[in-house]
């Protein structure tokens, strides 16, 4: 690696690998991103579908997410300016069993026109390699090639992160790294069904958007604004984790005639929905978190960094890029 940059591989486009890989190229760095989904920003997701009414485009991850750190508020507010994110200004509650109280009143606020359009502008001049599924980590001396679903090898490289779920990071760290591996599998991700529903009677409830902190089946529902035509509203609802866990591996049919009987009784409007779909999240919502920053192994090259290192805040998975990359560059470079 000595007299030449170093090559840095990141598995996971989300917005704590793209944060990385920013921090990395802002030095002259170049690494590549690789990613399974089909565009960057991973539960900063927003998807086109196909329905009876026609194209819709909905946001089925984080609805939103706050800046209270003044790193982040200025890239936040540079975005702003660049017209890539809004304020979210829905009107939104929280309730507990029968009680209805606004939720905090934290500055929001979400891509424009849609969620995935702030980490897609982001990685805009990044490297990144989509619908990529990485299966495994290769020790080639003190280098490293990544295995891919086909079973080829990708080239060399002499660093890797890994800015995936714990348990996806947990697993292709056991081979090359046991004790990493051990670590990041301490931290735990809930699962989530979101189910987004098309209503063609237009509920009228007091809010945009509702946090449920009581027992049943759904956790949240929001309005999906911007989207809905003059003969729909458009919803979304994330179930419970408690429910999504006993429901993980259920026929989708079935999981969205629970939800979606449970949201037409949450907003008290009990016409059919026009039309349905759901999206299953393995890992979505950081339940224990590791604590530190990210974590950094000089020797072997290897990293990981994301929201469950610090807790479910899209920012902090911000912060867990930047803080791996920042312990990169004290040491890689440095090796030149």
């Amino acid at each position: 690696m000595t007299g030449r940059f170093p090559r840095i591989a990141i598995i996971g486009a989300g917005i704590a690998g793209i944060a990385c890989a920013r921090r990395l190229a802002s030095v002259g760095l170049q690494p590549k991103l690789f990613d399974k989904g089909r565009r960057p920003g991973g539960r900063l997701a927003s998807r086109e579908i196909g329905t009876a009414d026609g194209q819709r485009f909905v946001d089925h991850g984080a609805q939103y997410f706050t800046a209270r750190s003044a790193a982040f508020a200025e890239e936040v507010a540079a975005l702003v300016q660049q017209n890539v994110l809004r304020p979210w200004s829905a009107q939104a509650l929280v309730r507990s069993n029968d009680s209805r109280q606004v939720m905090p009143d934290d500055a929001r606020f979400a891509g424009k026109p849609c969620m995935n359009a702030w980490p897609a502008q982001l990685a805009r001049a990044l490297d990144i390699q989509s619908e990529t599924a990485i299966k495994a980590l290769v020790p080639r001396g003190k280098r490293y090639s990544l295995r891919l679903e086909d079973g080829s090898l990708t080239q060399e490289f002499d660093a890797v992160v890994l800015a995936v779920p714990a348990l996806q990071a947990a697993n292709l760290l056991e081979i090359p790294a046991p004790d990493l591996a051990m670590s990041s599998g301490a931290a735990r991700l809930a699962p989530c069904w979101a189910v987004w529903c098309a209503l063609s009677s237009h509920p009228s409830p007091s809010f945009d958007a509702l946090r449920v902190e009581s027992d049943g089946p759904i956790a949240w529902v929001a309005r999906q604004a911007g989207h809905p035509s003059d003969s729909e509203a458009l919803w979304l609802v994330h179930a419970s984790a408690a429910w999504s866990r006993a429901h993980l591996e259920d026929d989708e049919v079935e999981v969205t005639s629970s939800l979606v009987t449970a949201l037409r009784t949450e907003l008290e409007v009990y016409a059919r929905p026009r039309w349905v779909r759901a999206h299953r999240w393995r890992h979505a919502l950081v339940e224990r978190a590791l604590g530190t920053p990210c974590q950094w192994d000089a020797e072997r090259r290897l990293g990981t960094c994301g929201d469950w290192h610090l807790g479910p805040r899209v920012e902090l998975a911000w912060q867990s890029g930047h803080a791996l990359a920042e312990e990169m560059l004290a040491t890689l470079v440095a090796a030149r």
